[in-house]
């Protein structure tokens, strides 16, 4: 909330300096004038995609702007081999845990983090088991967020999560954290 509310204020600002700007383009000057922790010399932003699949989040920040660059974590061969096939930057073949969040080779340093942790165990299409589930997610999603501390996040939301008062506020936790 406190960074919306920069974005908004600096939006607000910008306007008012009659510049014509999208909450985007905020975003990423409030970014760039951030402490430099991750903004690279070279101009860049950095993303880490967690539970990356065949690299469909890293395809979006691709062609949005060649000022991105990451780092994607999945733990699919396969998705892996299609991953770098279509060049989308360095993916690490690694199960994602909560006693080993994040690969070895993997900078844990990122300006926005971005996960789909897998979560059918609290999908209505599923037995709905939440924590209980094995395959549950989130729990090492939490661990690498805390690993990583990025500025921002983009976590992927299941709709009957919130039946799950616990891991609500798990997480809600971890990230005030």
């Amino acid at each position: 909330v406190p960074l919306l509310k920069q974005i908004e204020e600096l939006t607000s600002r910008l306007k008012e300096e009659r510049y014509s700007v999208s909450l985007r383009d905020a975003a990423l000057k409030l970014i760039r004038s951030l402490p430099p922790r991750v903004w690279r010399r070279s101009g860049t932003l950095r993303f880490v995609e967690l539970f990356s699949g065949c690299g469909g989040r890293s395809t979006g920040y691709h062609l949005d702007s060649h000022q991105w660059e990451g780092e994607s974590v999945e733990s699919d061969g396969k998705c892996c081999m299609v991953h770098r096939a279509n060049q989308l930057g360095t993916v690490h073949k690694h199960r994602i845990t909560v006693e080993n969040p994040l690969p070895s080779g993997l900078e844990p340093v990122a300006d926005t983090l971005t996960a789909g942790a897998p979560c059918v165990g609290y999908s209505v299409a599923g037995l709905q088991r939440g924590e209980e589930d094995p395959r549950d997610g989130i729990p090492a999603m939490l661990e690498a967020i805390k690993s990583v501390m990025p500025l921002t996040l983009e976590l992927e939301n299941v709709s009957n999560l919130q039946r799950h008062e616990s891991v609500l506020e798990n997480i809600v936790s971890t990230l005030k954290g």
